[in-house]
């Protein structure tokens, strides 16, 4: 089977007429999927239902369409979305590899295109058995929208086919792609929608801003980054990152009186717990470490060439990744008025103490 993408996936070619006066109004993407006139399409089988539970496959659709023998349009573009993967070739031409519907994948096609027939296809991959469409069209300006519709040919890939996307192959054994949700329904939500930016804060107006003209984006990026640290609980924070990111969330200084700031008092009740020696010594509190349990857990022993024995890694933030390993046999240990109970990744070593005084010595190092 051949693909111009790796990995091999659904295929979609789009066959379009257009009209040569190129002169009818065009309708825009969100009138198109608020009226149903657009909608997701998928290739079916017998006893798929595509829009529940489509299987892992390939599948190919096919749609050709006419362009003026004399011209192309000087603006074309292909709107579209995938659920999981989309690859687009454009006349043998690669334009992509897209994932998902939120955003919109938008391209310009229009220097792909060419007088007379003309091929798109989309070489689309459903990851699992799972819902699974696509959709898209073609916005021309002055000219009407391009749907991929049910005029689409679709059919299994297929072991062997290398022109499957070629103006000229003929597809008229293949079966209509079948026509699923419209485009703002099903699965995929409302994908005409704006796409909301999640990280976006609501921040209050007395809150510090910086001005530098003509970066007005940037500055209010770094307000907003600025005001992220003002909300943080710096009662969890470890030690050195209280260098950091304590002194900007206090700084903004909000609240009229500071016995009365969240950022204060998360930070005060930060200090108050950390555990100072009698030297001095702050431990940081990173997180639990293969050494100092209160204290900074790197070099580790594998990072070192020191040795070291791990008995459990069960809770730690530390694997395989970084070569620690969990012991798995006891050879060369020896224990006083200890005996060993069980050993194993999870739980660690169990021991039964039988004595006072209990020790346990490692082989040699």
């Amino acid at each position: 089977m051949f693909s111009p993408f790796a990995p091999a996936a659904w295929f979609f070619i789009l066959s379009l007429s257009f009209s040569p006066a190129w002169a009818e109004s065009s309708q825009s993407f969100a009138a198109l999927a608020g009226s149903g006139a657009l909608r997701w399409i998928w290739h079916k089988e017998p006893g798929e239902t595509p829009v529940v539970d489509a299987p892992r496959e390939k599948v190919w659709l096919r749609r050709t369409f006419e362009l003026p023998a004399d011209k192309v349009p000087s603006k074309a573009e292909l709107i579209l979305a995938a659920d999981n993967r989309a690859g687009v070739i454009v006349n043998g031409k690669p334009l992509g590899i897209f994932e998902g519907w939120k955003p919109l994948t938008r391209k310009e096609i229009s220097s792909l295109l060419r007088p007379g027939r003309n091929v798109i296809a989309v070489e689309a991959n459903n990851l699992e058995a799972s819902p699974a469409g696509f959709l898209g069209l073609v916005e021309i300006p002055g000219a009407p929208p391009i749907l991929f519709d049910a005029q689409t040919k679709s059919a299994k890939a297929t072991d062997g086919i290398k022109n499957w996307m070629d103006p000229d192959f003929d597809d008229s054994s293949w079966r209509a792609a079948t026509l699923l949700a419209p485009a703002d329904w099903g699965p995929w939500g409302k994908v005409s929608a704006p796409v909301k930016n999640p990280t976006v804060q609501i921040i209050p107006d007395n809150f510090p801003a910086f001005t530098v003209p003509g970066f007005e984006k940037p500055m209010e990026q770094m307000r907003q980054i600025l005001f992220g640290h003002y909300r943080l609980d710096l009662s969890i924070l470890p030690a050195f990152n209280i260098q950091w990111i304590a002194p900007a969330a206090i700084w903004a200084g909000l609240d009229d009186r500071p016995t009365e700031s969240y950022t204060r008092t998360s930070l005060l009740a930060r200090l108050l717990t950390m555990r100072t020696t009698k030297d001095g010594y702050v431990s940081c509190h990173q997180h639990e470490g293969l050494g100092h349990s209160e204290g900074w857990p790197f070099p580790m022993y594998t990072q070192s060439g020191g040795a070291g024995w791990i008995f459990s890694t069960s809770g730690l933030p530390y694997g395989a990744e970084f070569n620690v390993h969990p012991t798995q046999r006891m050879a060369g240990w020896s224990f006083s008025n200890a005996d060993v109970v069980s050993l194993d990744p999870v739980n660690g070593l169990r021991l039964t103490l039988n004595g006072p005084d209990a020790t346990m010595t490692s082989p040699p190092i």
